[in-house]
């Protein structure tokens, strides 16, 4: 077999590994911001059970559509769980007062402007639509 036929057939086999590894969605916050998070923090935070960033700053989460697939692989990769556990989780939150899902914007947008004005919320968006107007807390 000849180097090239090889080197082909080994790219091929490992091209659907290397998309599934690229970052194509980011949390973000407000460009002043100075802490980190981890993906826990961030998961605690869209799901209520954290009120505030490391530096004692209100946190306020900022949540995308439900018909988005940016929510769908937020959902699965963040929050650890599928869309029909969520609405459990929130349904259940709602019905003993314990709490209230995030507020929900249209788009990245719409995210990214709000993300962008107060340093009390995080959002989270496609890589795509990055800029110096926000801060990439962390990729997924």
């Amino acid at each position: 077999m000849k180097k090239t036929t090889l080197f082909y057939l080994l790219f091929i086999s490992i091209l659907p590994h290397l998309s599934s590894t690229v970052s194509a969605d980011a949390i973000i916050v407000h460009p002043s911001s100075s802490f980190t998070l981890t993906q826990s923090e961030v998961s605690r935070i869209f799901l209520g059970k954290a009120k505030r960033f490391p530096n004692g700053t209100k946190a306020v989460p900022i949540d995308q559509m439900d018909t988005s697939p940016i929510k769908k692989a937020f959902i699965e990769k963040i929050l650890k769980k599928d869309s029909g556990q969520l609405k459990s989780f929130w349904s259940y939150k709602i019905f003993t007062g314990e709490g209230m899902p995030p507020k929900v914007e249209s788009n990245d947008e719409a995210v990214k402007e709000l993300v962008s004005k107060n340093p009390s919320i995080i959002g989270y968006i496609s890589n795509k639509n990055i800029d110096d107007s926000i801060k990439v807390l962390l990729e997924y």
